[in-house]
């Protein structure tokens, strides 16, 4: 009985982390395929004159009258590219989550997911990196890209490295042993 306890307390926070896991990953995707679709879909209707027209005048009234149409896809593809890899590294936890409810948690597969949290992070910090450098050229934004948490992002991508050279070397270890 006090081990059936024990087992179900101690799969209760795999639980947790594991619905938490999903919920963001679902959230995440919808944002990253809404944007997608929606901003491929203005692209493409810029290509119709009258659109066209009434979008210059629209940025013109917004008081972006400087802000080229480059500068516009640029930071499209910033945003774009920062939602993919929010999105990644979303999915690939829930799929820590889901190896560590059905196997062993120091797993090659979690290491696997691990490294790609870790490019994903590594990937967001240096756009939003590149965002605020672009942004502070063009002016273009002065909400979205901010300055503060460029020291949080090498903090966290290095505590990230960290906890992946801690699973791979946990999941090293007893194939070494084996070997001798």
């Amino acid at each position: 009985m006090g081990m059936m306890m024990t087992t179900k307390q101690s799969s209760q926070p795999q639980t947790v982390a594991y619905v938490i896991a999903a919920v963001l990953a679902v959230i995440l995707g919808i944002r990253f395929v809404f944007f997608a679709i929606v901003s491929g879909l203005g692209f493409l209707l810029m290509f119709i004159p009258a659109v066209r027209t009434f979008m210059t005048q629209q940025l013109a009234d917004a008081g972006m009258t400087s802000a080229t149409e480059w500068e516009i896809l640029l930071f499209w593809l910033i945003i774009l590219i920062m939602l993919g890899s929010r999105f990644l590294m979303a999915y690939s936890l829930f799929k820590i989550t889901d190896n560590s409810r059905r196997s062993s948690f120091f797993s090659t597969e979690n290491v696997a997911q691990l490294k790609v949290i870790l490019i994903s992070y590594a990937v967001f910090a240096l756009v939003q990196y590149i965002g605020v450098i672009l942004n502070q050229f063009t002016h273009f934004s002065n909400v979205f890209f901010s300055n503060e948490s460029l020291i949080t992002n090498g903090l966290i991508w290095t505590i990230i490295y960290v906890a992946y050279l801690a699973f791979k070397s946990r999941v090293e270890a007893p194939s070494e042993e084996k070997g001798n």
